[in-house]
């Protein structure tokens, strides 16, 4: 279970990484570090906790809702010194990663497993 979680997060985070580096002007390092920081936040909730929680069949879009939401606010919190981006852009930017993420891992997801 470890090792699929491990495979998915890095699948996320390679999906993740060109969504949030055009949409945040920062050199690659710092660029890399966010999105890592944004997904260890996120990612093991939504794979490990967000199941137990919401016992529904509908649990991944719940969850995703609350990643999205929850990506945007640290994104606006790790920006705010920098004064570059309002609350409403980086939420823009944490769905549109996210959404991209959500649609090719699981087209991904498919191809392997058949």
């Amino acid at each position: 279970m470890a090792l699929l979680w491990l495979v998915a997060f890095v699948w996320t985070l390679a999906l993740e990484l060109p969504v949030y580096a055009w949409g945040i002007p920062r050199n690659g390092r710092w660029i890399l570090g966010t999105v890592f920081l944004l997904n260890l936040t996120t990612h093991p909730c939504l794979c490990f906790v967000a199941p137990k929680l919401l016992t529904f069949d509908g649990w991944i879009y719940v969850g995703e809702i609350l990643v999205w939401i929850t990506e945007g606010l640290l994104l606006t919190a790790l920006l705010q010194d920098l004064r570059i981006q309002p609350f409403a852009r980086n939420l823009i930017l944490a769905g549109a990663a996210n959404l991209f993420s959500y649609l090719i891992g699981t087209q991904l997801l498919k191809l392997l497993l058949g």
